[in-house]
């Protein structure tokens, strides 16, 4: 069937009703296109499509929520024998969805925002972009890689659920194309490959804006916590500290974590190294599994790229490669690790074996786990002593508080007030968190940490889940935790251990917790039988 003018050619044929002027046509298939009217729920009609030898054959298509739903020609499959002409069997096309932006204003409201961005999430993430082009086997293409609604997880838990970092002591990039930028070397490799065939083996559009593609960014190192957690004690002290200063309502360590907790809950800044390495402040781009191919300043940039005439063609030329569109940042390409096209053509050139087992391997071999290769002592401890440290801070350049004591003054019938410099107690986290023992000479030894130290610990961690626990269970954690951690300080029982043995002992007070507070997306993969918080199950997790 050859493809016509549906205009021209329809006009005061049977069957056809008059409708609003077209707005676009849809994909070509079975030969043909067919131009459309749709309103703004996606739904209305792909008009009459006549065969230019015998207007006896013909069809049209029904749209319903952007789909064009399946049809055929009225005669078919007896169009031949009735009308001399072979009409079409049922079949389907696509229709592209330009994408309509609303613009976010400083001033607007987070209900505005919210509603922004559910709109946008309809448009874009729901309905896969605005691709309108079919495959050669009749399927849209699907190339979405959803960092923010799907996979939050993408590139920060390995595929045992437990939170990752990179290694980058042990790991290898290499530069993207021409550019100074650097990713790890088999995603470097994908993202080359999609250049040289988008770039040079693809032509240029000249209405498009995504025509000759370099990378803008790509790998970024991770913000140091140390000087994170300092940041936030700046922060912290410009919003509370600053004004009491001087006052009695900071007279030792004790009123200061009070009043960072307190500061803390009213904030949403991850304060403990987990929280810091599970929130924003650690990206895709981290992880050097990314690279961004456009800046995006707007959503009229966004609108840009997701209507733009060659977007398809990319989704396509990347999806070949291995990388994936995140949806809620169109200028930005994500290396899928589960791509089999990415480990047959570019991870195999580093990995050995069956290419299904690659996944695993490249997490193992570039990435190293957060909690769970630490020991649950130096992991807490670790965090005390950055509280101990700004504490110590403050107290050097504020050693003092002030008290007024008051005398009643009968005769003048006025109180008279007497103030009292008083110097702020220095502390240790070792000796303030640490349970101490008495040894046989007397002298106190610090040996675990103590309740106390788990108590606080587990507050903080809290404040950055969305996990809710009463008074009893928070106190049944911490025993549960207290005594893990005990057992791995019992030098008797620990010195007869391998040392693979020791080390996820030492880990398991942490595990457990993690176990119980990991985020949402994590605790819901577990499988039924892995949500018994046993010992078994934890020494298993970190196996």
């Amino acid at each position: 069937m050859k493809e016509v003018n549906i205009k021209e050619v329809i006009a005061g044929l049977e069957g056809y009703s008059s409708s609003p002027t077209p707005e676009n046509t849809t994909s070509k298939n079975a030969g043909h296109r067919h131009e459309y009217i749709i309103d703004e729920n996606g739904n209305g009609e792909a008009y009459l499509a006549v065969h230019p030898n015998n207007p006896k054959i013909k069809h049209k298509h029904i749209i319903k929520n952007y789909i064009v739903l399946e049809a055929q020609s009225s005669c078919y499959p007896s169009c031949k024998s009735q009308y001399g002409n072979a009409g079409v069997g049922p079949h389907g096309h696509v229709i592209k969805k330009e994408v309509v932006i609303e613009n976010s204003v400083n001033f607007a409201s987070t209900s505005e925002v919210y509603k922004s961005r559910e709109k946008y999430k309809k448009q874009v993430n729901k309905n896969n972009l605005p691709i309108g082009e079919q495959t050669s086997n009749g399927k849209v293409l699907n190339n979405q890689l959803d960092l923010w609604y799907k996979r939050p997880r993408y590139g920060k838990y390995n595929q045992r659920l437990n939170l990752i970092k990179l290694k980058l002591n042990e790991t290898k990039f290499k530069a993207v194309g021409e550019s100074d930028f650097s990713m790890l070397d088999f995603a470097a490799d994908a993202v080359n490959g999609f250049l040289e065939q988008y770039n040079v083996e693809r032509e240029e559009h000249p209405q498009s804006i995504l025509n000759n593609l370099q990378a803008v960014k790509a790998y970024t190192p991770e913000a140091d916590y140390d000087l994170y957690f300092f940041a936030i004690y700046v922060k912290f002290f410009n919003d509370v500290l600053d004004g009491i200063k001087k006052t009695n309502k900071i007279k030792n360590i004790d009123d200061f974590i009070k009043l960072f907790y307190s500061w803390a809950s009213s904030n949403s800044f991850p304060i403990t190294e987990t929280g810091f390495y599970e929130s924003r402040s650690v990206n895709i781009y981290n992880t050097g599994l990314a690279f961004d191919f456009i800046q995006i300043n707007s959503e009229d940039d966004k609108k840009r790229i997701l209507n733009d005439v060659r977007f398809p063609v990319l989704n396509y030329v990347a999806k070949v490669n291995g990388l994936r569109i995140d949806p809620n940042y169109p200028g930005r390409l994500v290396v899928d690790i589960y791509s089999k096209p990415l480990l047959q053509r570019y991870a195999s050139n580093y990995f050995f074996g069956d290419y299904r087992d690659m996944p695993k391997r490249i997490l193992e071999k570039y990435f190293i786990e957060v909690d769970y290769q630490e020991s649950s002592e130096n992991k807490i401890s670790s965090f005390f002593k950055n509280i101990s440290d700004v504490y110590d801070r403050f107290v050097f350049k504020y050693p003092n508080y002030a008290t007024h004591q008051s005398n009643e003054n009968f005769l003048a019938n006025k109180e008279k007030f007497q103030t009292s410099r008083i110097k702020r107690k220095n502390t240790s986290h070792k000796t303030f968190f640490n349970t101490m023992e008495v040894t046989s000479d007397g002298s106190a030894v610090a040996m675990s940490l103590s309740k106390r130290a788990m108590r606080e610990y587990v507050r903080f961690r809290l404040l950055e889940t969305d996990v809710k626990f009463n008074k009893g269970q928070i106190n049944k954690i911490i025993e549960t935790m207290f005594v893990l951690n005990t057992i791995s300080n019992k030098l008797d029982y620990v010195e007869m251990q391998p040392y693979e043995i020791i080390r996820h002992i030492s880990s398991q007070a942490v595990n457990y917790l993690e176990s119980l507070v990991g985020p949402s997306s994590v605790r819901s993969e577990l499988k039924d039988k892995t949500k018994k918080k046993h010992f078994v199950y934890l020494w298993d997790r970190t196996t």
